[in-house]
């Protein structure tokens, strides 16, 4: 039996005020549709917002790699997430 290796994704979603939204997930094509559907297990932050932008993903081995890699997306500042997302490397360097 061959086995597939297991994903796992951060992602980074842009709210209609232009806010940062990080996640991860093992599937991150179930997971946008999950926020686009107002999921329960999506309600608590994107749920007030009609749309949002999906703009940024990386994947990792592991599940803990991937949560280690969510909680420091979530300390960075906007303006730091946001010269990742638009892949400005000379501003992420100098934030």
């Amino acid at each position: 039996m061959i086995t597939v290796p297991q994903k796992f994704f951060v992602y980074i979603l842009r709210t209609p005020d232009n806010r940062f939204y990080v996640g991860q997930t093992n599937n991150l094509v179930r997971r946008m549709k999950e926020h686009h559907d107002y999921d329960p297990n999506s309600r608590h932050y994107v749920e007030s917002f009609e749309d949002f932008k999906f703009l940024y993903s990386e994947h990792y081995p592991t599940r803990w790699q991937a949560m280690k890699r969510e909680k420091e997306l979530k300390t960075w500042t906007h303006d730091k997430k946001s010269a990742l997302v638009y892949r400005d490397i000379a501003k992420l360097n100098a934030l």
